[in-house]
């Protein structure tokens, strides 16, 4: 149906894609997959029109086409999913579906018919067999809505081919279980699907086709069922260690950080939590568990309405995120291209900016102390660039990330904070997190790591909070041999987490009466 052959791209003459050729059937599960930077979202976005190819060529159905746009794509029949979130909180579920296409509901350039919009928009919603109210605002769905809604969006226009690029990242179980029932359906009418994952086992599992990238190659394509049974070939995916975690047991200090009967304007109602000195500490929970409004008040953007910080057995009461910084408090937020990085800014600059106090001399910064930070980065994160002045906006998403943790680093804080530091990161650069999470906790740097991935939970963190409601819902706790402890995040109403916890409190109780060292 689709066929790709000898596709280059370059960025500011650094070769992403190397005479990439590959062959889509219609109505197969065609899964990509590879390391970060390995070539995949540019593919995609070649494909999807938003890149343009510097050579090579694009056929469908043996005919040659060009996108200059994504708008192109959409009218030969390609639509996409991409990673980064594309939901407009402030319209409502029918104008997030329509906006893409409105030629099925406009009166006229001019005007458009409401009626038809609500119409067309069930209608779309019927057919993935999710049903969402039409009049709801976007911004009230949890994750896994806004998942359904961009798919819905996606085939409003009919589409003859549907990218996924990362389509299950920080969902729950059962959302994924929904998800997953929705491609199925897709493929049973004949959709094509381009599926991305850095889950080699999903992929495995639910492809029909497979292409293995590497350092903008393509290094195998080919039946899936023929990848799999080959133990050779399949070493050439991405490598599957997410079970295999760098934490070394450590003694955890002294307390740097004591929360008690935290209660803010919003999302939480009673929290209490300490850390200590060369300790990872993991909060997790669902959608509006208050996971995230206690980070917001200890940056200052909650308001406290009742309860105590100690920094350092002090009373901190935080302003605003810069007071928080000024204590040696750092930040790492979820959506890094949104809230910390400058896409449009050298990669040396986007990490210096954060502490410039480090590189200023009497008179003016100074620009090799600017360069010297920037390789002591490149060279112990691992960090892919050609040079110091590349631009953010031409790196993959893993090096992203890993600028973004540099930049926080260089900060010099005490104490991090990391909100879904792994999301989008493929196996082998998560572990390069993991093993900096680890080596920052050995030097002492008390760390909070949320998290919604209970595999990694379990095997980076000492100690785990789970939110619920608003409240500490329990805390589970690491032994020195370093055995798992159980964890549920997803607990019924009433019933305890399965397993037995590690000195977990009763419901209600804080950590302060549980403490036993």
């Amino acid at each position: 149906m689709i066929r790709l052959e000898r596709i280059v791209k370059t960025f500011e003459h650094r070769l992403i894609l190397d005479h990439i050729d590959l062959q889509l059937e219609k109505g197969k599960i065609h899964g990509i997959i590879g390391d970060n930077g390995a070539g995949k979202t540019v593919l995609v976005n070649i494909l999807s029109g938003v890149y343009q190819p510097d050579q090579g060529t694009i056929t469908i159905d043996g005919k040659p086409v060009r996108f200059s746009s994504p708008k192109d794509a959409i009218r030969a029949g390609i639509a996409a999913i991409h990673q980064e979130t594309q939901i407009v909180g402030k319209l409502t579920v029918a104008e997030n579906i329509i906006m893409g296409d409105r030629s099925g509901i406009s009166r006229s350039t001019w005007f458009v018919s409401w009626k038809n919009m609500i119409t067309e928009s069930e209608r779309i919603l019927n057919q993935i067999h999710y049903p969402l109210d039409p009049h709801r605002l976007a911004e009230t769905l949890n994750l896994g809505q806004q998942q359904i809604l961009k798919v819905a969006r996606a085939i409003c226009s009919s589409p003859q081919v549907l990218i996924m690029d990362e389509p299950f990242t920080n969902l729950s179980e059962q959302e994924i279980k929904t998800f997953k029932e929705i491609i199925t359906s897709m493929q049973s009418s004949g959709i094509t699907i381009i599926y991305i994952s850095h889950d080699t086992d999903d992929i495995l599992r639910r492809c029909d086709t497979l292409t293995v990238l590497r350092d903008g190659q393509v290094i195998h394509s080919g039946p899936n069922s023929f990848l799999g049974s080959i133990p050779p070939i399949r070493e050439l995916l991405p490598i599957q260690d997410a079970f295999k975690y760098p934490r070394v047991p450590t003694r955890p200090g002294r307390k740097i950080l004591e929360i008690t009967n935290l209660k803010t304007g919003r999302g939480v109602h009673d929290a209490s939590l300490f850390l200590r000195k060369g300790e990872i500490l993991g909060i997790t929970g669902t959608l509006g568990s208050g996971k995230t409004g206690i980070i917001k008040a200890l940056l200052g953007l909650e308001r406290i309405l009742q309860g105590t910080i100690l920094l350092d057995g002090e009373p901190f009461t935080p302003k605003d995120p810069h007071h928080a910084f000024s204590h040696r408090i750092g930040y790492l937020p979820e959506d890094i291209r949104k809230d910390w990085l400058h896409e449009d800014m050298p990669f040396s600059h986007n990490l210096t900016m954060s502490n410039l106090h480090e590189l200023h001399g009497r008179m003016a910064l100074h620009p090799e102390l600017e360069a010297e930070a920037a390789r002591r980065y490149i060279t112990s994160l691992k960090i892919k660039v050609s040079r110091l002045d590349e631009h953010i906006s031409q790196l993959s998403g893993g090096n992203k990330q890993k600028v973004a943790i540099a930049k926080l680093l260089f900060t010099d804080s005490r104490i991090l904070i990391l909100d879904e530091p792994t999301k989008y990161l493929d196996s082998s650069t998560r572990i390069d997190v993991y093993n900096l999470m680890s080596k920052c906790a050995g030097e002492g740097m008390a760390i909070i790591f949320i998290s919604t991935d209970e595999r990694e939970l379990k095997g980076m963190c000492d100690r785990i909070l789970v939110m619920k409601k608003g409240t500490c819902h329990n805390f589970f706790h690491r032994k020195e041999t370093g055995r798992s402890f159980p964890l549920d995040l997803y607990t019924a109403p009433g019933e305890e987490p399965m397993g037995q916890s590690l000195n977990s409190p009763t419901r209600g109780s804080t950590p302060q009466r549980m403490e036993s060292e």
